[in-house]
Formats: C-alpha cells, sequence, structure tokens
C-alpha cells in the first residue's frame, strides 16, 4: 500500500494488528529509510515522505490524516519529489 507522497498532509498510522515493513525517502535524504511496525505500533508520515507499507504478515491498519481528504482533488502524488512526472 503507498508508493506516493502528500504535499500539505501528514498521516497517523495505527496498527492494529499483523506486522509491517515501511519504506520512506524524504526530499532531501541520500538513501531510503526502513522501520517495521507490529500491533500496538503506531508512526506519522509526513509532507514530501514518499512512503509505501508492506505486509510481513496479514495485518490492519488504522490511518488518520491531517486534513479532509478531497477526492476532486487529492494530495497524492506518485511522481519524483522533485515536482517531475506527477
Amino acid at each position: 500500500m503507498g508508493g506516493h507522497y502528500h504535499k500539505a498532509t501528514h498521516e497517523f498510522f495505527y496498527v492494529i494488528s499483523g506486522h509491517v515493513n515501511v519504506f520512506t525517502y524524504h526530499k532531501g535524504d541520500t538513501e531510503n529509510k526502513g522501520f517495521e511496525a507490529k500491533e500496538g505500533d503506531c508512526f506519522t508520515i509526513g509532507t514530501d515522505e514518499y512512503h509505501y507499507i508492506e505486509a510481513i504478515k496479514k495485518s490492519k491498519l488504522i490511518v488518520t490524516l491531517s486534513k479532509k481528504y478531497n477526492q476532486e482533488k487529492p494530495d497524492i502524488y506518485t511522481g519524483g519529489l522533485d515536482g517531475s512526472s506527477e
């Protein structure tokens, strides 16, 4: 799940059950960062932080957003963080 970033929205995740790998790349980083999250863990994803989540085992997560989701103009970008291929 994921493979995108947000220009104006922060995401907060809570792992209800399971175990996941979280991979991130923030503008200005020289390499990808990753960590594991399991049942009871929570984490945030900031703006301009490209991210994707990979299940290690069957998992359920709750995701909340810092601003209301706009279906007509979603704050979801899959191109480069430098603005290319958006």
